[in-house]
C-alpha cells in the first residue's frame, strides 16, 4: 500500500529543506508507513494521505516529490 507524506516549510532532513515536498512510502498498512516516517523523520513531516486523498490535493498544492529521500528510505522508486 502506498502512503504519501508531506512536509511543511520548517521541516528539514539532513540540512535539506523539505517545504512543499512529499515522499511515497510503501508499507503493509497505514500504521507501518507512519512508523517508518517516524523512524526516519521523527516529527519533521506534516500529513499522511492515501493515494486517493493525495490525488485530490496534488493539484491544489503542487508539491515536489523528493527523490533523494525516497531512495534513502526504500520507498517506491518506480513512480
Amino acid at each position: 500500500m502506498k502512503q504519501y507524506f508531506t512536509f511543511g516549510p520548517d521541516h528539514r532532513y539532513g540540512g535539506i529543506s523539505l517545504g512543499n515536498h512529499y515522499v511515497v512510502v510503501v508499507a503493509k498498512d497505514e500504521e507501518q508507513a507512519r512508523l517508518l516516517m517516524m523512524a526516519v523523520f521523527a516529527d519533521q513531516w506534516c500529513a499522511q494521505y492515501s493515494e486517493t486523498e493525495f490525488a485530490k490535493n496534488i493539484t491544489k498544492y503542487n508539491p515536489t516529490k523528493h527523490t533523494e529521500i525516497i531512495a534513502r528510505i526504500g520507498v517506491d522508486k518506480d513512480e
